[in-house]
């Protein structure tokens, strides 16, 4: 297997020969590369967000990654990803899709705001955040927020995981849901 005197020579290069072939191998649950983004790229940085957005709401939330349903429609036969690499990313991207609902918080100023904490307190009776991948949206758009049994689904499709997500628009699909200022209601998603 290894040629003496060069032992150790390219050890840079396993990862792109022997990962391939043990990724091959059928198995149930998450590949080796999506465990390893959910725990290097989500679990040591999530507590963090996790403590902001409750403060913000002004109660405890949940932040449902729903790693293993998103996992399992993105590698669906109807899954439409172009990206190669998301299973090396999975957890850095469901991060930043917690990280992007908290800085829409503090934008739209929910911390100082009681009116909306009260408003989306009452409005999710579950008290959850969760990420959900889905075929399609109705009409021309990758994202779409929805309120389903007290429960805030942020949902994206598979054609647009990895790319930008629609958090810059999130609370302005949310919070028509409960805020009676809410001046103007529009159409719940973005592309």
């Amino acid at each position: 297997m290894f040629r003496p005197g060069r032992l150790g020579f390219s050890q840079s290069r396993q990862q792109d020969l022997i990962l391939p072939a043990i990724e091959a191998v059928p198995r149930q649950g998450f590949s080796l590369s999506a465990k390893h983004s959910i725990e290097t790229g989500y679990e040591h940085e999530i507590a963090e967000v996790h403590k902001d957005i409750n403060q913000l709401c002004g109660a405890e939330f949940t932040l449902d990654p729903d790693f293993e349903e998103v996992y399992k429609a993105l590698c669906g036969p109807d899954a439409e990803i172009s990206d190669t690499e998301w299973q090396s990313r999975i957890g850095a991207t469901v991060l930043n899709y917690f990280k992007g609902l908290r800085d829409q918080l503090e934008r739209q100023g929910f911390e100082n705001d009681d009116m909306l904490r009260e408003g989306l307190q009452e409005a999710v009776e579950s008290k959850t955040f969760r990420l959900r991948v889905i075929p399609k949206t109705n009409g021309n758009v990758s994202s779409k927020v929805v309120l389903e049994d007290g429960v805030i689904y942020m949902q994206r499709t598979s054609t647009r995981w990895v790319r930008r997500f629609f958090v810059d628009d999130l609370l302005h699909q949310l919070t028509p849901l409960f805020n009676p200022r809410a001046s103007t209601q529009r159409i719940w998603g973005k592309d």
